[in-house]
């Protein structure tokens, strides 16, 4: 889809960001969008047995619990993604930032991966988990993961994060970043490092010109 003028320069302002080693949320209060960076920044290696997928999760995943697909329902993984998750945890992304995703994801700058179970009563697939982000070059830049409540919910957000790691490695990817990495990450091999190092790492990765291209299904060998 070809953005209108305007639209074309939001949409490269927010890569520029992006590209500069920053990455937008929101107050939670406000809802005013502002531009961040760490001092660390959280990257899943994508290196040959670098990525880890425990073992219990392995057993789930070959019993092919989810049908797992990419950007059919971006819109909706954002939105999901944007629901609290406590009563104590704000929420970063507002309806603006939402929307400003989508319109990355409209010109080909984001992506979605989803996961669905047959719905119980009507057997159409159902919506159970997701993972999204941006991408540039070669850089994929995570935003944010959600997975519904359990049962039906259960390990989905993890199958996205493993067919996506695939999929990055598939392709040629040479940079996930998570922006932060917290103990959920960790069991996956998700590693804090310096700014200047994924700075440079960064600017690596958006040099080169890797096309998303389709999803691919089988995550094992990709591992």
């Amino acid at each position: 889809m070809r953005a209108r003028p305007d639209k074309q320069r939001i949409i490269e302002a927010l890569l520029d960001a992006y590209r500069a080693g920053d990455f937008p949320m929101a107050d939670p209060d406000s809802g005013a969008i502002g531009l961040y960076t760490a001092p660390q920044r959280g990257v899943i290696p994508l290196e040959l047995g670098a990525f880890h997928v425990p073992r219990r999760l392995t057993q789930r995943l070959n019993s092919a619990p989810f049908v797992i697909a990419c950007d059919t329902r971006f819109a909706e993984v954002v939105r999901a993604c944007a629901l609290p998750r406590s009563e104590d945890n704000g929420v970063w992304i507002s309806e603006d930032l939402a929307a400003l995703y989508v319109l990355l994801h409209e010109a080909g700058h984001a992506h979605s991966v989803e996961a669905f179970i047959p719905h119980p009563m009507t057997g159409e697939p159902e919506l159970v988990g997701g993972v999204f982000g941006v991408h540039i070059g070669a850089a994929f830049l995570g935003e944010s993961m959600f997975h519904a409540p359990p049962p039906g919910g259960t390990d989905a957000s993890k199958a996205c994060l493993v067919h996506l790691v695939a999929h990055l490695r598939q392709r040629g990817f040479t940079l996930f970043d998570t922006q932060l990495t917290n103990p959920f990450l960790e069991r996956f091999g998700c590693v804090a490092i310096p700014r200047r190092q994924y700075e440079s790492r960064l600017a690596q990765a958006v040099a080169l010109d890797i096309p998303w291209a389709p999803f691919g299904p089988d995550w094992r060998r990709a591992l």
